[in-house]
């Protein structure tokens, strides 16, 4: 049973459309639990915050379905779609900068996986740029 398990995560890591589609959906669970436990932000910022779940869940979608028929700069655009999703929301997010910020250790996460070392970097040099203007 555990070679097993072991099995369908070592196929989860491998892929990178199956590991994007997760972070998504990880993404859009942090949000929606933001959303569903308890909003006291303003009602403006709740709307850009679902907008933000439909998008990573679509997102998500997309890697699932499509992932394997995307160009290899799909996996570049997504990552960056991603940098913005999350940048948004800890713009609009109930405490501002800390409670999505987090989520930017999974772009790091990602390139490092799939990335060549520059790309990587890249990414990651964007991903902090980005929480450099939302602060």
């Amino acid at each position: 049973m555990t070679g097993d398990r072991g099995n369908r995560l070592g196929t989860i890591i491998l892929n990178p459309n199956k590991s994007a589609a997760i972070f998504f959906l990880a993404g859009a669970a942090a949000a929606g639990l933001v959303v569903l436990l308890g909003w006291h932000g303003p009602e403006h910022s709740r709307v850009v915050l679902l907008v933000v779940i439909g998008a990573a869940l679509l997102g998500a979608g997309l890697r699932l379905g499509y992932g394997d028929r995307l160009p290899p700069w799909g996996s570049h655009v997504a990552l960056d779609a991603a940098t913005v999703l999350i940048s948004v929301a800890c713009a609009v997010g109930p405490s501002v900068r800390a409670d999505f910020s987090m989520l930017y250790v999974w772009i790091a996460v990602y390139a490092a996986l799939y990335f060549r070392p520059l790309a990587a970097s890249l990414h990651v040099g964007a991903a902090g740029m980005a929480y450099i203007v939302v602060l």
